[in-house]
């Protein structure tokens, strides 16, 4: 997920918070990298909730967390860079589980640019609210 900056940020916040119904998560799969939905990530953790963190391969700002919350609420943020064939087939089997029980495509631009046109694929992660397209080779 990615989380524009300003104010367009603040609403897809306020959509994602309406969508939990006021439910805390109590597992966290970060995979985009980007700072705020790592801390939209912290806001919404429940007690004893689980952060993976995937996404955040690359160099990027310090994001700020504070301990006490971490401690209190029993958070453990785990970070993972390296995974198998396996562990991506587990991943599979798992979305293939749980689809239809959330709108999970709100979460993805359907938009496909065919390799010829990948500058224009590149524009345009640069203004939607979402942060991956499909580049088709």
């Amino acid at each position: 997920m990615f989380l524009p900056s300003g104010s367009e940020s603040n609403e897809v916040k306020k959509e994602i918070i309406e969508f939990l119904d006021g439910e805390p998560v109590d597992l966290i799969f970060e995979m985009t990298g980007s700072n705020q939905a790592v801390k939209l990530g912290l806001d919404v953790a429940g007690v004893g909730s689980v952060i993976i963190m995937a996404g955040s391969v690359f160099p990027t700002e310090d994001v700020q967390i504070n301990p006490e919350r971490i401690v209190r609420n029993l958070l453990q943020i785990k970070g993972v860079h390296n995974y198998t064939p396996g562990d991506l087939a587990s991943a599979i089997h798992f979305m293939h589980r749980i689809y239809s029980r959330y709108p999970l495509e709100k979460l993805f631009d359907f938009q496909v640019f065919r390799l010829e046109k990948i500058n224009e694929g590149v524009s345009h992660v640069l203004t939607s609210s979402k942060q991956r397209v499909v580049i088709k080779i």
